[in-house]
């Protein structure tokens, strides 16, 4: 015969086998506080840096009283990723670009068994890009620069070869001038002569 009170056994829910309880995320809400009042990034950016929501960064900044800088004490924050960076297929592609200006080749060669007609469409998307637009006008300015190309020389070679007078290149006599003895125009002008020697005698 029992006597006394009975002890109730409390169940304890097991966890079922091959399953764990999922780890509590930490969130390092100092870093995002120095983020925030220290920098001038969104709250959208600096909850992706911090794998929250853009939505929990404003409301835990209203919460604790937190204060955004001015333009004047902080300087724009630093372009996002893809805006001026490029992924190493883009910058592939902007140095074959280089090479010949021309989308559809310099994709096949960046991106080796590519057909041409994807090629055409991939090169087309790459140039739409602003990020690859930049270091293309980038890299061709830094050419430029390196030759000492300008728009007005450019043009100078162009009026040249415009108003090339063809009598400059002979002698009164009649007799042609030897490249020496060209004037800086006429030689920019001639692209190369074609020398024919004929035996003396002939008819």
């Amino acid at each position: 015969m029992e006597t006394g009170n009975r002890k109730t056994r409390k169940s304890v829910p097991s966890a079922k086998k091959g399953r764990t309880a999922a780890p509590v995320k930490v969130i390092d809400w100092v870093g995002v506080e120095r983020a925030y009042c220290g920098t001038r990034q969104s709250t959208r950016d600096i909850g992706k840096a911090f794998g929250i929501s853009h939505t929990m960064v404003a409301k835990h900044a209203a919460a604790k009283g937190w204060a955004r800088p001015s333009k004047d004490q902080i300087p724009n924050p630093p372009p996002r990723k893809g805006t001026t960076e490029l992924e190493p297929r883009q910058e592939r592609f902007v140095q074959e670009y280089l090479i010949d200006l021309n989308g559809t080749q310099a994709y096949m060669r960046a991106e080796p068994g590519t057909t041409e007609k994807s090629a055409r469409t991939q090169a087309s998307r790459m140039l739409a890009k602003v990020n690859v637009q930049k270091r293309i006008a980038a890299e061709r300015s830094k050419t430029a620069t390196k030759l000492e190309l300008t728009c007005e020389r450019v043009l100078a070679g162009y009026t040249k070869l415009a108003f090339f007078d063809m009598r400059q290149a002979y002698h009164d006599s009649g007799a042609l001038k030897l490249p020496h003895e060209l004037d800086e125009d006429t030689a920019a002008a001639i692209a190369g002569y074609e020398t024919v020697e004929m035996d003396g005698g002939g008819t």
